[in-house]
């Protein structure tokens, strides 16, 4: 069917609900009928998706048939049996419907007033989640992102307008000492790639050894921190991990907590992988600690079995975000239209972006 509208008919939309329905049952009810892996032939992988021609469409069955068939051969399959990578579970069904629901009426969160329902869903999950971590739900906030490197940059830019009052007018022409980062040598390196993109380079993040369970080495951490201080750095923010990629390890939360204290440094715990384990009274004590630090990363589309760019990032200071991100412009409505609501845009790296939670039922 060439030359189709934009929009299609109510029986055409029908059709094709049908059909894809078809299709993604199909491969839901026979994952593992399916390589885990796929064969990796690059040129026929190329020429696979170049068959598709943008310029003329074409049939949307054809169209449906050519990304399901496409997807199903040449994609890691997650959700097989077999598939054991763990940090990319089974999206559970519920998950999956809800992003079928918020494609349909596609809310945009960047101002609350256009999108009070969804802002104010998140909001309640942020909250939950927060006071579930050992935060005040009253002195606390946080923000959906889109993973766990997000949060961790989020985290980054938070720790520096909380140690720099001026940082968000001057940026770094207005400190005076290299700002330095801390975290184990088994941290994810997003923590690097945070400290790039912030403007302070990855020279800046100094990697503590780990001790023989492949936990951070606190001794050691606060012997960096001495000589930092000694060599007239400024220790911006300690890095403790919550289930390392390589291992799972958790670090010494408690210990890198009274450190961080002790020295006036931001502690931000990156619980993407294991912060799940809050939600198990048999192994919650596992990350003991995380209830004392100033900011958590934790991604619900691990453990959870939720579809993917579903990271939260959490903190103790009800004011940071708003801090590092408020800014005012004449298009968008201010204050969240005089209500006692927050615009999600002011408290995020995003702006414009689509309805993050994925709503159980």
């Amino acid at each position: 069917m060439k030359n189709m509208k934009f929009d299609l008919n109510q029986k055409n939309r029908k059709e094709v609900l049908e059909r894809v329905i078809d299709k993604l049952e199909c491969f839901y009810n026979n994952t593992q009928n399916f390589s885990v892996t796929p064969s990796i032939d690059v040129q026929e992988i190329k020429e696979f998706v170049n068959n598709q021609d943008l310029q003329s469409g074409g049939n949307y069955n054809a169209a449906i048939d050519h990304v399901t068939t496409g997807l199903e051969k040449y994609s890691v399959h997650t959700s097989h049996p077999k598939y054991f990578g763990l940090f990319n579970p089974r999206s559970n069904y519920a998950g999956i419907i809800s992003d079928l629901i918020s494609a349909y009426y596609n809310p945009q969160l960047a101002a609350w007033s256009h999108a009070p329902f969804a802002a104010e869903v998140e909001a309640k999950v942020v909250k939950e989640f927060a006071t579930k971590f050992g935060y005040s739900s009253l002195d606390s906030d946080g923000v959906f992102a889109t993973g766990g490197n997000e949060a961790n940059q989020t985290a980054v830019l938070c720790a520096l307008n909380n140690k720099y009052p001026n940082y968000a007018r001057y940026g770094l022409f207005g400190v005076t000492k290299r700002p330095i980062i801390f975290c184990s040598e088994e941290a994810h390196h997003s923590v690097h790639k945070a400290a790039k993109t912030a403007g302070l380079g990855y020279e800046c993040v100094i990697s503590i050894p780990v001790d023989n369970k492949l936990k951070l080495e606190t001794t050691l951490l606060e012997k960096e921190i001495q000589a930092v201080i000694a060599s007239g750095q400024d220790p911006l923010m300690v890095i403790g991990t919550a289930g390392t990629t390589g291992a799972g390890t958790i670090d010494d939360l408690v210990r890198i907590s009274k450190i961080s204290k002790m020295y006036d440094i931001w502690f931000h715990v990156d619980a993407a992988y294991g912060g799940a384990a809050i939600l198990s009274n048999k192994i919650k004590k596992k990350i003991k600690g995380i209830e004392l630090s100033n900011s958590i990363t934790f991604d619900a589309h691990k453990w959870m079995s939720i579809p993917m760019g579903a990271s939260i990032f959490l903190t103790s200071n009800p004011y940071i975000l708003a801090q590092t991100f408020s800014i005012s412009t004449e298009y968008m409505p201010k204050d969240a239209d005089g209500f006692e609501t927050v615009d999600p845009f002011s408290h995020s790296i995003q702006w414009s972006r689509r309805f993050i939670l994925k709503y159980p039922f």
